[in-house]
């Protein structure tokens, strides 16, 4: 009686294991390959960022003291895309940011915006640009661009902010 119990437990056991490896595979979707730990590492990584995946979304606009001031910025934000480690072991961060910009001028419009990443004291920890040649007078666009840096630099991110300079 004691060994038929067992039986029963052992074969249970494995039927759990097995069912908990199928389902483990199907989560995954896909076989397990060499870099597969490298992989959930890196996801680990990233979920310990902030803006993981999805923009970390603000509504703010040009801080200016002129309220003529052509542009007006509709939204911006950003987010961590994704992990990985570079040839020489450093682990790097793809980031992104978007920016929705509208020129509430009568005449076109040249811009450059540089995004800026910052620290808990707003230091900056990463800072990119990207050029619009012209925005139709009464226009909206959006500016998008990714970039790239240090898992260590990223960790210190806690907010952004951007500055539009106007082009002549």
């Amino acid at each position: 009686m004691g060994r038929q119990i067992l039986h029963k437990q052992t074969y249970s056991s494995l039927a759990i294991f097995l069912v908990a490896i199928a389902v483990f595979f199907i989560a995954f979707r896909g076989p397990l390959y060499a870099g597969f730990w490298d992989k959930i590492n890196e996801n680990l990584l990233l979920m310990r960022l902030v803006g993981i995946g999805q923009f970390i979304g603000y509504q703010r606009n040009v801080d200016t003291k002129d309220p003529l001031f052509p542009i007006e910025v509709v939204s911006d934000g950003f987010k961590m895309i994704r992990v990985y480690q570079d040839l020489r072991g450093a682990y790097l961060v793809e980031w992104s940011w978007r920016v929705l910009l509208k020129n509430k001028s009568s005449r076109a419009l040249g811009i450059t915006l540089e995004y800026k990443l910052q620290d808990e004291d707003d230091f900056l920890v990463a800072a990119s640009k990207e050029s619009l040649p012209k925005i139709e007078a009464g226009g909206t666009v959006a500016l998008e661009k990714t970039d790239y840096l240090l898992y260590d630099t990223a960790k210190r991110v806690v907010n952004s902010n951007w500055y539009v300079h106007l082009q002549n």
